[in-house]
C-alpha cells in the first residue's frame, strides 16, 4: 500500500451532507481518486469534539451524532452507516505511549466527520475512528502532539482534519453564494499562502495577521483541525487544493490534500 494522503476539509454547514453544490461535487470527485489507494481506516479530527482531554473513540457500532439544531427535518433523517474499529483505536493510542489519551467507548462521529465522509466515502465501507482536541493544550502543543501520528500514513491510515479556516457567525448571510467580506477573503488568502509555503510558525501564530484574524477565528476550534493536518506534512509532500470558495460570506470552504509527489494546483 502506498503512503496515504492527509486531508483538510472545510466542512461548513451540516447541510453540506445532503445539499448539492460545487463543494459537494468536488469532494465526490476527489473521493473517487482515493479508491486508487483505499485506506484501511480513516482517522478524523473535527472542530466539534473540543473537550478538556484528548480522547479517541473506541467502538464498533455507534450512531452518528446530530450535534446541531434549527435545520429542516430532512437533515436529522440523514444516515451514514459507518463502522468504528476498536483494533485501530488501540493501534493509534499506542503511538502516543505515555501521552495523555483516553478511550471513549460510546461516542459516535459528529457532523464535522459524517458530512464530509458522506461525499468522500458514500458507501461507508472504510472504518472510521475519531480523535478529540484538547482545550487545555496550546496550539503549539496540538501541533507537536498530532505530529506523532505521521508514521501511520505508511500503514494505511487516511487522516482528515475537518474545520474551517474562516468560521464566524458575525455577519453570516442566508444566501449560500453570498460574497465573502474583505476580511474573510484576506485571512483565507494569507493562510493559503502559508499552507503552500509550509510556513508553520505563521500558521501557529495566525493572530499576528491582525484584525482579519480576529474576525475569521473568533474561537479556535474550527482552526485547530488545520493544525492537525499540517502537523502530518512531510518534506516530500505537495499540496493539492480540492476546493476553494466561501459559503454564507463567513465560511471558508478551502479544502486540500497533502500527498507525496502532487503538484501544486
Amino acid at each position: 500500500m502506498q503512503k496515504q494522503p492527509v486531508l483538510f476539509i472545510g466542512h461548513g454547514s451540516p447541510r453540506n451532507a445532503i445539499d448539492e453544490s460545487g463543494f459537494s461535487k468536488a469532494l465526490k470527485e476527489y473521493g473517487r481518486s482515493l479508491r486508487l489507494n483505499t485506506p484501511k481506516v480513516i482517522l478524523c479530527v473535527s472542530a466539534h469534539w473540543f473537550v478538556d482531554r484528548f480522547f479517541i473513540a473506541k467502538n464498533e457500532n455507534s450512531d452518528i451524532i446530530y450535534d446541531f439544531f434549527g435545520f429542516n427535518e430532512d437533515l436529522s433523517q440523514f444516515k451514514y452507516k459507518y463502522k468504528g474499529s476498536k483494533i485501530w483505536a488501540q493501534k493509534i493510542k499506542e503511538v502516543f505511549q505515555t501521552e495523555p489519551l483516553e478511550y471513549d467507548e460510546e461516542r459516535g462521529i459528529d457532523h464535522g466527520v459524517w458530512s464530509v465522509l458522506a461525499h468522500l466515502f458514500p458507501d461507508a465501507d472504510v472504518p472510521v475512528v475519531q480523535m478529540s482536541m484538547n482545550r487545555k493544550f496550546s496550539i503549539e502543543e496540538h501541533y507537536r502532539f498530532y505530529a506523532k501520528l505521521k508514521p501511520l500514513r505508511n500503514e494505511g491510515v487516511l487522516m482528515i482534519g475537518s474545520g474551517n479556516i474562516v468560521h464566524s457567525f458575525a455577519g453570516l448571510r442566508e444566501e449560500i453564494d453570498a460574497k465573502p467580506y474583505d476580511w474573510a477573503y484576506d485571512f483565507d488568502a494569507k493562510i493559503k499562502k502559508c499552507i503552500l509555503n509550509n510556513s508553520i510558525e505563521e500558521l501557529l501564530h495566525y493572530e499576528a495577521f491582525g484584525d482579519c484574524a480576529r474576525r475569521a477565528v473568533p474561537t479556535i476550534e474550527h482552526y485547530l483541525p488545520l493544525i492537525f493536518s499540517m502537523s502530518l506534512k512531510e518534506e516530500s509532500d505537495r499540496i493539492l487544493f480540492i476546493y476553494e470558495g466561501f459559503q454564507y460570506s463567513t465560511m471558508s470552504m478551502l479544502s486540500f490534500a497533502i500527498a507525496d509527489g502532487l503538484k501544486n494546483f
